[in-house]
């Protein structure tokens, strides 16, 4: 397999299509930020580290086993603001600067 960490996301939209009451967990070794995004983003339910101690891995299982999610603090207060800057409800620059190119209709 392909040692790329988002390649090896791929198959989560495929499989959350396939057995949607599956929870997923990722097990990242590092802590990238856009790894987390891609995970989220492809339908993980969870981003636990490697170097994550076993506890946080069991409280992690439990959590996606009572249908919430999970996220270390510390990962989510890395993830969250970065999200925030992504925001599919908010217009991107790009497409800010086309809006703003945009006139407005006059009074027929």
């Amino acid at each position: 397999m392909d040692n790329c960490p988002h390649r090896q996301l791929e198959c989560l939209p495929l499989l959350r299509a396939k057995a949607p009451a599956v929870r997923v967990l990722a097990l990242a070794s590092n802590d990238d930020v856009t790894l987390f995004r891609t995970a989220i983003g492809r339908g993980a339910h969870g981003v636990i580290l490697k170097t994550d101690p076993a506890t946080a891995l069991i409280e992690a299982i439990r959590q996606l086993h009572r249908g919430q999610i999970w996220l270390s603090c510390e990962t989510a207060s890395r993830l969250i603001p970065d999200l925030w800057f992504v925001s599919p409800s908010l217009p991107n620059e790009a497409e800010t600067a086309k809006i703003s190119q945009l006139t407005h209709a006059s009074g027929r």
